[in-house]
Formats: structure tokens, sequence, C-alpha cells
């Protein structure tokens, strides 16, 4: 009968008292000679992947750029879209701010919404036909302007200025000084003559 108990190896730990095994060293963990249970790793590491067992805190590996490691992480989780690491050993992950938008996992910085679009963070959408958006860092669908009464813009999306709206169908484009004042048009798209044609974005009156 053995007078003294045996102490368990670096990277197995036992707890219980009168037990006769000790256990192997949990992920994410390291367990040094003769640990009563396993310590976790440090937020921003991870387990190293490379060893079965850990059996110091010094063999916990740092979490990359582009995702975050909380105490005791067995390997690294990525950061959702619309979330950023920047640098390495992150605990959790930065929401882009408004007007920004990280589009993939593992972003390590968020992208500026650009003009013609609106941005939730996690996707860029272009403003919808017949509207646009000269801005950049539009955050809100109401940030793409409807074009004004009369006009289109030809089927086309993400446009970006108020020029990009042409006259409809039915009507043509005038310059300002014929169109004042014409009870036909509104601001510079004029009603088309009987006996003409106007297509989309016409500018002078067709037969």
């Amino acid at each position: 009968e053995s007078g003294s108990c045996s102490k368990c190896a670096a990277g197995r730990y036992q707890g219980a008292e009168q037990a006769t095994a000790c256990k192997q060293c949990t992920l994410g963990h390291y367990c040094e000679e003769a640990a009563s249970a396993p310590l976790p790793c440090p937020g921003g590491t991870h387990q190293n992947a490379s060893l079965e067992v850990m059996t110091s805190a010094e063999q916990c590996v740092s979490c990359p750029e582009g995702t975050f490691c909380t105490i005791g992480s067995a390997a690294p989780t990525p950061c959702a879209a619309g979330t950023f690491s920047p640098s390495a050993n992150a605990t959790q992950c930065t929401t882009c701010d408004a007007g920004t938008f990280a589009n993939t996992t593992r972003a390590t910085a968020c992208f500026h919404c650009t003009e013609g679009h609106w941005c939730t963070n996690e996707a860029q959408i272009p403003c919808s036909e017949n509207t646009y958006n000269p801005n950049p860092l539009a955050h809100l669908v109401t940030n793409c302007s409807r074009c004004p009464e009369r006009t289109t813009t030809l089927e086309k999306t993400a446009r970006t200025t108020e020029d990009d709206c042409s006259c409809n169908e039915e009507y043509y484009y005038a310059p300002a000084s014929f169109a004042a004042g014409r009870k036909e048009c509104l601001a510079q798209c004029c009603t088309c003559p009987i006996g003409t044609k106007c297509n989309h974005g016409s500018i002078r009156l067709g037969s």
C-alpha cells in the first residue's frame, strides 16, 4: 500500500479526492504539474493548435487580427459581418460606425459607405431606381433622395446627383429660360406637344 499520492503530470489534472487517475487538460486551458483544475488561457489568447495539451500560460497563443478570444478559448472566433478587430489579442470585436460597413467575417477594418448608396453595418446598398445620394457615409435608406416629379434614373440604381434624374417619358427637358412660366413645364420637364414623341431622358423633341 502506497504511503503517498502521486502528482498529476504537467498537462493533466485531478480535482477529486481518492482519485486513481488524472484527467487530460481541457482545450483552451493549461495544466501545470500537480494541477487540481485546468487554468484558462487569458482573454485575447487561445489554445495552441500544435499542442495536444498545454502546461503553462506561455503556451497560449495570440488571437489574430479579425478575430476575438474570450477567456479559455479553444480557438479564435471570427468577427461577424458588421464588426471588426484591427489588432491581435482582442477579447471582443468592435461594431462598425454608422455610415461604415464590413460585409465579410474576419474584418480588420470597416469600409466607408460611398455616394449613391446607404449602408447598414453589414452591407452597402445601392440607392434604388429614381433616387440618388450625393453624400458618403449614409446609413439610412431615407438618405437616398427621390428624383423630382416627372423625372427618372432610367432604371439605373446607385445614382449620385440630381443631374442623374432625366425627364420621364412623355416629357422633354427644356432650358430654364424656355420652361419658366410655361404651364406645360414643371421645373425643366415639359409635356410633349401633340404629334411628337419624347423618349426617356429626351433633351429635344422627336417626330
